[in-house]
């Protein structure tokens, strides 16, 4: 009888630990247990993932109700094989019951701060079989829901991410499968009327999904982050009077739906706007107009447009990498730029005929006071003697702020026996660069070869003002395995340029992100005056 009535006590102590003595450290106090519900379900926001907090609110009775009081929800959906619909069903099933209990209490303790769905699949099995298999999908009501439901009750953040690999279906299709690929047809629509929309940050990455028709009434006024991916024709969601407050706008893998059948437009043209990046956009008839007069960071990356117009005199940052203009590019003077970054080659396919380096040429006239210039050299040479890495230099404009020169030279086969590069002009047409106040030269290449040290040589004698140069060599391309005798070759390759300025070369480290390159760092030798002394007698 006794034994029974201790154990009663001893579980009544442990569903009950504020009877505990307060005293810290040993005798089996529990002290989180004294924190509070919001302290709690800050921690708990901390995990993973929503099944991640589940498992812990199961752990005792009191941190059951913590999940709904979490402030960020994140659903994470990975799975290497994913073959079955039973499974992705239960998992959107998993994700829709927690929204719901959230929307349904609608106090102040179950605001949803951040909300992030995220499915990464690949099903090897159904990409690999026959046009028989099941492919599971998700059905387009449910990806509309979704983004009604971040745009109406979401605070801050919400991200809706599906996998390339994982097709955005309409299971009451007519195909023979019960699957079928939204490419163009297939429409999302967002039908939020002009609720709660506090939202300040979106990702939507919708495997060529299409988000259209969109109510009139539909406005987003505190949304300032904006991040699109496999997105098509978003035209009227960019608009001002859709997103006046937008100040960071990001379009990866975008596919512009032409207005008519020969032109095709992006017009981003905002007050508000202080950084655009837009990557894999590929429209040769495509035009991009911007004007954003508070815009501050333009990057671009692997984009093929038709024309390009910019009115930006306030853009500080820009980036113009692996970006094809088929004709000529409008801009206006951006005298605050102080960062670019490029690329341009001594020879370009016949097949490429988009004048890469007259546009490159023609952005850098428009920033006068730049001083921080990275350019990606691609050098094609017919034989040894041939200098089109100087001639290629040479072509640059006048830029007499610049201050730090970085150079990332490429090798390349000769594609045609014919030059085209902007480097066989006449010479006398040339400005030649001004690197009168440049102090700081970084070059990373491949191989040890002529053009090469030519272009060191070159920098060397037009750099007055030069107080250190950086040249890395990437190891993976030595001939020789050992790091010792890969450093000695380069070592003994920048001692065998004839340099018009003393200095010395040093075997340098410059950190874990450097550590495939073999770098070496120049530096002048400081004269040291000697003053001769005149004995009186």
């Amino acid at each position: 009888m006794e034994s029974t009535t201790t154990t009663r006590e001893a579980k009544l102590l442990r569903r009950n630990p504020s009877d505990h003595h307060d005293s810290g450290g040993g005798g089996g106090n529990d002290l989180i247990s004294h924190l509070s519900d919001d302290i709690l379900a800050h921690i708990l926001a901390s995990l993973p993932s929503m099944t991640d907090v589940m498992r812990a609110c199961a752990v005792s009775r009191r941190w059951r109700h913590l999940g709904a009081r979490v402030p960020v929800l994140r659903f994470f959906c990975l799975d290497h094989d994913f073959s079955e619909q039973e499974k992705l069903d239960r998992f959107i099933a998993f994700v829709n019951n927690i929204l719901a209990r959230r929307a349904d209490d609608g106090t102040s303790t179950t605001v949803v701060e951040e909300l992030e769905i995220s499915f990464k699949l690949f099903n090897s099995r159904c990409m690999s079989g026959g046009s028989k298999r099941v492919v599971p999908s998700v059905d387009v009501a449910q990806v509309d829901a979704w983004i009604q439901y971040g745009m109406q009750h979401v605070s801050k953040s919400f991200t809706l991410q599906l996998n390339y690999m994982l097709p955005l279906n309409l299971h009451n299709s007519n195909s023979s499968n019960g699957c079928m690929q939204v490419l163009g047809s297939n429409k999302l629509m967002i039908t939020c009327g002009g609720g709660a929309t506090r939202l300040e940050s979106m990702v939507l990455s919708l495997n060529k999904a299409c988000l259209r028709r969109l109510p009139t009434n539909v406005t987003l006024d505190s949304l300032v982050h904006l991040t699109l991916e496999d997105v098509d024709d978003l035209n009227q969601l960019l608009s001002t009077a859709r997103c006046p407050s937008l100040r960071k706008l990001c379009l990866h893998k975008l596919t512009v739906s032409p207005a008519t059948t020969t032109d095709q437009s992006l017009h981003l043209e905002s007050n508000e706007l202080l950084k655009v990046s837009l990557d894999w956009i590929w429209s040769r008839a495509l035009v991009l107009e911007l004007r954003t007069p508070r815009l501050r960071v333009f990057h671009t990356r692997n984009a093929s447009i038709g024309r390009l117009v910019i009115s930006a005199p306030r853009l500080e940052e820009l980036t113009f990498f692996y970006t094809r203009v088929a004709s000529i590019v409008q801009v206006e003077d951006m005298p605050c730029v102080r960062i670019f970054e490029t690329e341009m080659s001594s020879l370009r396919r016949p097949e490429c005929n988009d004048h890469v380096n007259q546009t490159r040429i023609r952005l850098l006239r428009c920033c006068k006071f730049l001083q921080f210039l990275t350019l990606h050299l691609t050098i094609t040479q017919k034989d040894g003697h041939d200098s089109a890495e100087v001639e290629l230099i040479k072509d640059i404009p006048q830029l007499p702020h610049a201050t730090s020169l970085s150079l990332q030279v490429f090798a390349q086969a000769e594609y045609c026996k014919r030059p085209t590069g902007i480097g066989t002009q006449n010479q006398r047409d040339h400005h030649i660069i001004s690197l009168e106040h440049l102090q700081d030269i970084k070059i990373t290449s491949a191989y040890r070869r002529q053009y090469e040290a030519r272009l060191l040589k070159f920098l060397h004698a037009s750099a007055p003002a030069l107080k250190k140069m950086i040249v890395a060599f990437i190891s993976a391309f030595m001939l020789s395995q050992s790091l010792q005798i890969c450093a000695k070759e380069c070592e003994e390759f920048l001692h065998s340029i004839p340099l018009n300025k003393e200095g010395k070369w040093a075997f340098c480290y410059h950190g874990a992100h450097m550590q495939d390159f073999t770098t070496f760092e120049w530096t002048p030798i400081k004269k040291v005056e000697c003053r001769q002394i005149v004995h009186m007698d």
